[in-house]
């Protein structure tokens, strides 16, 4: 199907993981893109009364909403709202009327209601209070079978909505298991300084190996939740992000590598590879001219990212060499194991390891 501007929004639900790479920008929720061309074979379903692209991609959706007021979906109810509102009303009107001509009767009959009751309760004390117990306990026996909902979808979204069949069916076909934490760094000074100096590189490689020594007590984590269940196996044991000194390891891999990307990489990591500027330049240089996911000539170092993918504010000279920046930019790729946990007395569905560590 040839779509020349007509394709405002796709759901990322609605369509086939068989899209091809000519859909170029995607999210878990909406794409707003331009799509010039895609195959109909990768699209889930149809609507021949809706041709078109946007008609076999609304399409998909026929059916997903099942749940209660799942009619709301089909059209605006004016007719019963209107008759509902005419109902409220002519009910109103006549309260207010017999308010109105008969308030005097009607404040007598309340008046004696209440003497009745208070002459009662003076009377046999002793039995009212402990009628009220009975049944205040009766009454409210069911708050120990009650369960506390932790799945934000479940307490803010309106049950049958159909963004809850889309989440669920994102997950269930895009899962996964990992999760990054963020970090932007600029230099004290503030303002547009160069961050990009040996002092500011040896600084941030010093706060990076003092994030590798974090540890996580998860001994802690299984004893503040064993009213929920036994997390031994899954949460026991010291944490650390790279499983350093015989720890449990959070990172996610890539091979045998942690998922992190940073301009540290670039130096290997290394102190005494981060000298002057001169040297500074030339590994950068080095590392900017290789092609990503091939090993860089010179460094002998696997590159894994673009230099602007850590980097904020990069400054280059006349012949494209980098030669400043503002910012650095920090990606610590973790792997999620998310359950129901308490943390900090609010039962919420989390990793506690990772929310330990950050």
């Amino acid at each position: 199907i040839d779509v020349r501007n007509r394709l405002t929004a796709v759901s990322k639900a609605a369509l086939n993981t068989a899209v091809t790479n000519e859909v170029a920008a995607a999210s878990s929720a909406f794409y707003t893109t331009n799509i010039l061309s895609i195959k109909q074979s990768t699209i889930i379903g149809g609507s021949p009364q809706a041709p078109g692209l946007g008609g076999a991609v609304l399409g998909a959706y026929n059916g997903i909403w099942k749940g209660p007021s799942a009619e709301g979906a089909s059209g605006f109810k004016g007719k019963e709202i209107g008759i509902i509102a005419a109902v409220s009303f002519v009910v109103a009107f006549i309260l207010a009327a017999l308010a109105a001509y008969k308030h005097e009767a009607i404040e007598r009959a309340m008046e004696k209601s209440f003497e009745a009751i208070g002459a009662m309760v003076g009377r046999k004390p002793i039995l009212v209070v402990a009628v009220t117990l009975v049944l205040g306990a009766a009454i409210s026996s069911g708050m120990a079978m009650q369960k506390a909902e932790t799945d934000a979808a479940m307490l803010w979204v309106p049950r049958g909505s159909v963004s809850l069949d889309h989440n669920k069916y994102t997950k269930d076909s895009w899962s996964s298991g990992i999760a990054p934490t963020l970090m932007v760094v600029s230099p004290k000074e503030g303002g547009a300084k160069n961050i990009l100096t040996a002092q500011n590189l040896q600084s941030l490689l010093l706060v990076y190996n003092q994030i590798l020594a974090v540890k996580v007590d998860g001994s802690k984590i299984v004893n503040d939740n064993k009213r929920i269940a036994d997390y031994t196996d899954r949460y026991g044991g010291i944490w650390t992000f790279d499983g350093r000194d015989g720890t449990r390891g959070k990172c996610a891999k890539w091979g045998t590598a942690c998922a992190v990307q940073n301009v540290l990489a670039i130096f290997d990591y290394n102190s005494t590879l981060i000298t002057d500027e001169a040297g500074i330049k030339d590994r950068i240089a080095k590392w900017d001219n290789a092609t990503i996911q091939t090993m860089v000539p010179g460094l002998g170092i696997y590159k894994s990212f673009e230099i602007e993918d850590v980097l904020g504010g990069v400054k280059k000279d006349g012949y494209g060499h980098v030669v400043g920046a503002e910012a650095f930019f920090w990606i610590m790729q973790h792997q999620q194991d998310e359950q129901e946990v308490e943390i900090n007395g609010d039962r919420a569905i989390a990793d506690p390891v990772v929310m330990e560590w950050e």
